[in-house]
């Protein structure tokens, strides 16, 4: 948090991303953790900060608190899931790196 709230003026001009996956995981009662992190960029007035949220639950901007959708932008980009196919190649690609000499498939 530091980090992005304090002087540090070399690095102003600098664009920091932060990509969180599986924020469902992240969904409390209170939801504390997921308000903090998208108020960040608010508190952030030395430098310029992007978070971008993953999420598998399709709404789930709508089953958070209000004080945490009032943090989160409207954008959304839905992607469709894997095919068998691509995650086979996926798979295939990711083994042959680790391995080249190993033939699992």
């Amino acid at each position: 948090e530091n980090y992005f709230t304090d002087d540090y003026p070399d690095l102003e001009s600098e664009v920091t991303v932060v990509l969180l996956d599986e924020i469902d995981y992240l969904v409390t009662k209170n939801q504390s953790v997921l308000y903090n992190f998208f108020d960040w960029p608010l508190r952030s007035t030395k430098r310029r900060l992007v978070l971008l949220g993953i999420s598998n639950t399709l709404n789930l901007p709508e089953h958070l608190h209000p004080r945490v959708q009032s943090r989160i932008g409207n954008r959304r980009c839905i992607f469709n899931a894997y095919t068998s196919d691509q995650i086979n190649s996926i798979l295939k690609s990711k083994v042959t790196q680790a391995s080249p000499q190993l033939n699992v498939f």
